[in-house]
């Protein structure tokens, strides 16, 4: 990445289907914010149409969180976001490694 043409500040976790707000309380408990930073566009209301659904791009905005990426964070604490993260989706993973 050219970091002179971009400034990343947010990281996207995608693929959790129903365990985003899991995800995002247990990084919670230790201590690492996250957020929810891109919504499907046509939820927007400039776009929201009167029973429109998209499902493919609302199962894709439910598995979708943001985690911490700035020039301030350590090695040390991206090494913690991610194997917090590693290890929430270890404990939640079914037997054949997916949820």
């Amino acid at each position: 990445m050219d970091s002179e043409a971009a400034a990343p500040h947010i990281y996207v976790v995608g693929g959790l289907g129903g365990r985003r707000n899991a995800l995002m309380r247990a990084l919670q408990g230790r201590e690492i914010e996250t957020g929810v930073n891109s919504i499907a566009t046509h939820l927007l209301p400039h776009y929201r149409r009167e029973g429109l659904r998209l499902p493919e791009a609302e199962a894709a905005y439910g598995g979708l969180l943001t985690s911490p990426l700035h020039c301030a964070l350590a090695d040390r604490d991206v090494d913690l976001i991610v194997d917090a993260i590693r290890a929430f989706l270890q404990e939640t993973d079914g037997p054949d490694g997916h949820a």
